[in-house]
């Protein structure tokens, strides 16, 4: 009988804006209603999302805000969407930007990522990569089957202009 080796590997990942940029307000959205319409963004058969989040605006290294990850699945009939709540977080800016000179990249030099994550409440599974010395800071949360991840974005403390994320699916 011959031997058989496998070699377990982790799909290639690239990121992607989740959306177009949000405006600083002062709502916190920590609950989403079930819809009628599609939530967020498609990650069918993804385990995992890797989050970089990122803001704008003048000197924003040290300014802060709030993220919210929900996962999105439909009922049995896709009539109905429903987001489950996994975690919030607050997230800290750093020095460190996008690409200088790419337009078309996912972030830019005007995006200031996160060098910081905190998790506020939610899933403590979630994996936190934070070393807090203008690196950049991810978070993984575990998508749990969800078809669609949804992000949403509140002000606290000294918030920047704007705020997004990239996110990477595994």
């Amino acid at each position: 009988m011959a031997t058989q080796f496998y070699t377990q590997r982790t799909a290639e990942r690239t990121f992607t804006r989740i959306g177009p940029d949000v405006l600083a307000s002062a709502g916190d959205v920590t609950t989403v209603a079930a819809s009628s319409s599609p939530l967020g963004v498609r990650v069918d058969g993804a385990n995992l999302a890797v989050l970089l989040p990122f803001g704008t605006g003048n000197s924003p290294e040290n300014k802060t805000f709030n993220f919210s990850v929900f996962g999105v699945s439909t009922d049995n009939t896709g009539a109905a969407h429903y987001p489950v709540y996994i975690a919030k977080f607050k997230a800290t800016l750093g020095s460190t930007t996008g690409l200088a000179g790419a337009p078309d990249a996912a972030a830019d030099d005007s995006d200031f990522f996160a060098d910081k994550i905190e998790l506020v409440d939610g899933d403590t599974s979630c994996r936190i990569v934070s070393a807090e010395n203008n690196t950049i800071a991810s978070v993984t949360v575990d998508l749990a089957g969800a078809s669609r991840l949804l992000v949403t974005f509140s002000d606290v403390g000294t918030p920047p202009t704007s705020y997004n994320c990239l996110y990477g699916t595994i």
